[in-house]
């Protein structure tokens, strides 16, 4: 996967869709947040769920190579707030 987008605007998506996380998951997969990055639309997807609440959020990035990957909420969240601008 290899993408550009605004620091700013994926914090901002992050943000809203870690509303989805539990902040104690009964299962760890619900602690992660959905990153999908699609070529065709240049666009990246995310996504949480925490088995009663899913939370899906799209915006525009220059996608090179796509890819979906499920990463930590709150580890995503703590590298996305340390990034330049533009990443």
């Amino acid at each position: 996967m290899q993408l550009v987008c605004a620091q700013a605007e994926l914090s901002q998506n992050l943000g809203f869709v870690s509303r989805a996380v539990a902040s104690r998951p009964t299962h760890p997969i619900l602690a992660n947040v959905l990153l999908e990055a699609d070529p065709a639309e240049q666009a990246v997807a995310l996504t949480a769920f925490d088995l009663s609440l899913g939370i899906r959020t799209q915006f525009e990035a220059q996608v090179a190579v796509g890819g979906r990957i499920t990463v930590p909420a709150r580890l995503l969240a703590d590298i996305v707030g340390r990034l330049p601008r533009v990443i």
